[in-house]
């Protein structure tokens, strides 16, 4: 088998330097193949970890179990003045996220809103 990949007399050596290279081959094509599954965060879902991140620096960090439409209910109790904004990020999140299909014109409404939202 060694002399059909042109090896005709293999020293330690070279079958070492061999392995090596097919080490490094087969954990390349590994990496590649795991980071082909990494996706990244569509923009609806960037615009609300935006959101919850000014709401977390104002005291007010979600919950890892709370749903968007609990945690706008909470955050609208303490900031009754903002109550109307946070309800309509979370809906806007909630329909983009887990309706039908994002929309562009949603997509930009819900990026604004949340460029705009101060606590």
């Amino acid at each position: 088998m060694l002399s059909w990949l042109g090896m005709q007399q293999p020293s330690w050596q070279t079958m070492t330097v061999m392995l090596f290279w097919s080490v490094a081959g087969v954990l390349l094509l590994t990496a590649l193949w795991l980071l082909r599954g990494i996706r990244r965060e569509d923009p609806v879902q960037r615009a609300w970890s935006r959101f919850c991140d000014k709401l977390a620096r104002e005291g007010l960090a979600r919950a890892r179990a709370e749903g968007p439409l609990d945690y706008a209910s909470r955050v609208a109790r303490a900031l009754p003045a903002s109550e109307n904004a946070v309800r309509a990020i979370a809906a806007l999140y909630v329909d983009q996220r887990y309706g039908p299909g994002p929309d562009a014109r949603s997509i930009a409404r819900l990026k604004h809103l949340v460029r705009e939202f101060g606590p």
